[in-house]
């Protein structure tokens, strides 16, 4: 009785290995892709948040500006009323 000797060929092929890489460069390419759209989706939302606080100051600004004249007219008006 003779044993068998038994060859196991470990070689991946070239193709194997370019195809891999050209997979791993794809799926880098797709996050960064990905992750760009994501900022400039942030830096959109952060001005238009950035507008918003702007003009919800300005409409304060106005209604303090009113509620000022308010008082010196009914301040006013009061003081009209006791004479």
């Amino acid at each position: 009785m003779t044993a068998a000797t038994l060859k196991i060929d470990r070689t991946i092929p070239l193709w194997g290995v370019v195809g891999a890489l050209a997979t791993i460069a794809a799926t880098g390419a797709g996050v960064v892709w990905n992750l760009s759209g994501i900022a400039h989706d942030v830096t959109e939302v952060k001005q238009t948040l950035i507008g918003l606080q702007s003009h919800e100051e300005n409409r304060d600004a106005r209604v303090t500006a009113l509620e000022v004249r308010v008082v010196k007219l009914e301040t006013s008006a009061a003081y009209r009323r006791d004479e």
